[in-house]
């Protein structure tokens, strides 16, 4: 079941840093190559976080404390350099994609992580996900029958009074 307090916390953090959200990256950035060191295996040393594009599973488990593990990737701009991140490191040291980081803090099935983390996603349309996903958890709770008036309870079974 989605856990909607951790889905509405991840859209704040979109909605007041709309400039680092694109949901086609997991984690995205673009450096000067002169500022950059890159080790052994492509694996970016200490990339900071400031001025990262990431999407809403990025932005989660930025949240949660997870570190993003930047690979580096052919940029055509001569001295530039992407970097993107599809993996993170957990606080416990776990190294995690950060797709099933975020579907596990979120709550989300596989469907709808699929769906939550779509590339052409917009803020809105994470708005209405959740929104529709607690409109049915709504929908297909089961009544409480002891604050129903006229209704009680008994041997198992509800009798209108």
């Amino acid at each position: 079941m989605p856990n909607f307090e951790e889905a509405r916390l991840t859209i704040k953090d979109i909605r007041e840093n709309p400039e680092l959200h694109d949901q086609k990256y997991w984690g995205r950035r673009i450096f000067d190559t002169s500022d950059l060191r890159v080790e052994k295996g492509g694996v970016v040393g200490a990339v900071p976080l400031c001025g990262t594009k990431m999407c809403a599973a990025g932005f989660t488990v930025v949240r949660h404390g997870y570190q993003m593990e930047f690979r580096t990737s052919p940029y055509a701009g001569g001295r530039h350099l992407e970097v993107t991140a599809e993996t993170c490191i957990a606080p416990d040291g776990e190294r995690r994609s950060i797709e099933d980081a975020a579907r596990r803090i979120l709550g989300l099935d596989w469907a709808e992580a699929t769906a939550f983390f779509h590339a052409a996603n917009t803020v809105e349309d994470l708005e209405d996900m959740v929104d529709g996903w607690e409109a049915e958890e709504d929908a297909n709770a089961e009544p409480d029958t002891a604050t129903v008036p006229g209704v009680q309870t008994g041997a198992g079974s509800l009798t209108q009074v």
